[in-house]
């Protein structure tokens, strides 16, 4: 205890002396039963006024028991104590943060805040931002709640996305960060977007939380539908499995197609690829799907052959509304030449000029040996490196159908059947000691198609058929350690020394007719 007195004023300070401390408040309003207010000094002037010094690194106080404060400093008013101190919510990736914590009477109890203090978490690559605004953030027996945003920052400092989110943290330890009711994320510069917003994210150790992730209705005027599920990696990309996309009342579950969202593009797209076998039937494809502020697009190639009965079709088919498809390789690919029997004839395998802006669709399908219990011969025998010899054949059909409506109406129909059959044979000899091999092959198929187009907005029609005769062989011989088709055999090291010779030649006969409203021509090559 020490007096002081000068001629103005006097003061009386106690002191903690050999004790642990001078004085101490307990019963806290809104903390732990054990926590106390510990005082090293107070101080008594005659003026009125007081000081009072809180113990060196004074133990942390326990508020709501979603917090704990530390106090450095504390002032005493009427009605009022408040602590100068850091926060500590408890939160992965949230530091302590400097505020007060005030414990105040109002209407006859005492109760204990915290003030409000902008602060950020950065999890992974989003940014969840909370301001110090009114009624931002309380703190009361039912936990701890922030209202906020979260957004990415890219490139220029532009923002991907931005969404109101709320923070909250219960008494029981509970932590999430969820997406406020009533948002929309516009993906496609407002010809589609995503309502009745849902998601958040939540801690998934004490320094780190998952990926933010977020879901929607899709809405857009050109009849796109159905619900996307997102997450953020850095990228927009589709939540896996979470997401159903119906284009224009076409069902489509795309299972594991992934999406991407191009922020710079304003582009949703994506791509699947298929495989799957079984013991009846086997499966290849691909397909891809794109949304952007042109439009959008579905584009598919299917290949399904049945092992019992053996019969093998092909599907490809764009639909959707987009400018300059003939430019895009996600949609030329699955109609090109290498993709299809080389027998189906370009004029139905081509999308047609005119819908190279799409708006509508464009199918054609193709199947083979497709008459149960009929089938071509089809005879392997494989007895390399002296022997081979193979007969085999196919007929099928291929037809095509299109309707577009951008700008004016246009529909196409088509249809082409089709036969192949080819044979081939090679073996190896000798004559007078020296190693020989030779053999040949010889092929043939025939074409017969047709294809009409009409367009009532011009009142215009076009018509066109043909057929195609294709005849061709050849034949190799050669001289050298070679194997039934004259080729070198790999000895795992090397490859045998083997010089081969031969010729092929093929004759193709086509003839064609053209009619239409602009008249007719027949042409023959």
């Amino acid at each position: 205890m020490d007096t002081t007195r000068d001629n103005k004023k006097w003061s009386f300070t106690i002191g903690k002396g050999t004790n642990l401390h001078a004085a101490f408040v307990e019963s806290l309003p809104n903390c732990a039963p054990s926590d106390q207010l510990l005082f090293d000094n107070i101080t008594l002037f005659s003026d009125g006024t007081s000081g009072f010094t809180l113990k060196t690194n004074h133990p942390a106080l326990t508020v709501y028991t979603v917090a704990t404060f530390k106090p450095a400093q504390a002032n005493f008013y009427e009605n009022l104590i408040q602590l100068s101190g850091q926060v500590d919510y408890n939160i992965p990736l949230l530091q302590p943060i400097t505020t007060l914590l005030r414990f105040e009477k109002k209407g006859g109890s005492t109760v204990a805040s915290i003030a409000p203090t902008e602060f950020e978490i950065k999890p992974n690559a989003v940014t969840m931002k909370f301001p110090n605004a009114e009624g931002a953030q309380t703190l009361d027996a039912t936990g701890f709640t922030a209202k906020g945003k979260i957004y990415e920052t890219v490139a220029g400092g532009n923002k991907m996305f931005e969404f109101q989110l709320t923070l909250r943290k219960t008494p029981d330890g509970t932590i999430t960060a969820t997406l406020d009711d009533g948002q929309t994320f516009n993906f496609s510069n407002g010809k589609s977007q995503l309502k009745n917003l849902s998601g958040g994210l939540k801690p998934i150790s004490p320094s780190a939380w998952e990926q933010f992730k977020f879901a929607g209705d899709v809405e857009s005027d050109d009849g796109i539908s159905g619900r996307l599920a997102f997450v953020v990696t850095g990228d927009i990309q589709t939540d896996i499995g979470n997401q159903k996309v119906e284009l224009k009342n076409i069902d489509a579950p795309f299972g594991q197609l992934s999406l991407t969202y191009d922020f710079e593009k304003r582009r949703l797209q994506g791509a699947i690829s298929l495989d799957i076998s079984t013991s009846g039937y086997e499966l290849l494809g691909s397909a891809n799907v794109r949304f952007d502020p042109q439009g959008w697009f579905f584009a598919a190639i299917a290949r399904v052959q049945l092992q019992n009965p053996s019969i093998d079709f092909q599907i490809g088919a764009v639909l959707g509304k987009y400018p300059n498809i003939k430019s895009l390789d996600e949609i030329t690919s699955k109609f090109a030449a290498n993709q299809w029997k080389p027998e189906v004839p370009d004029v139905l395998r081509e999308i047609p000029a005119e819908y190279n802006t799409l708006k509508g669709f464009y199918f054609l399908g193709e199947a083979t040996n497709f008459i149960a219990g009929i089938s071509l011969p089809n005879i392997d025998v494989d007895l390399k490196p002296v022997f081979y010899f193979y007969l085999k054949g196919y007929y099928g059909v291929a037809l095509s159908l299109g309707m577009n409506f951008a700008g004016s109406t246009q529909i196409d129909v088509g249809a082409a059947a089709f036969v192949r059959a080819e044979a081939g044979a090679g073996t190896v000899t000798s004559t007078s000691g020296i190693p020989v091999c030779f053999g040949g092959y010889a092929m043939g198929s025939l074409t017969v198609y047709a294809k009409g187009s009409i367009n009532p907005t011009t009142k215009s029609w076009s018509a066109i058929g043909g057929a195609n005769l294709k005849i061709g062989g050849g034949f190799y011989v050669g001289i050298g350690i070679c194997d039934a088709s004259c080729e070198s055999i790999d000895l795992f090291i090397v490859e045998t020394p083997c010089i081969k010779f031969g010729k092929s030649v093929e004759f193709n006969f086509e003839c064609q007719l053209k009619l239409g409203s602009n008249g007719f021509s027949i042409s023959a090559n």
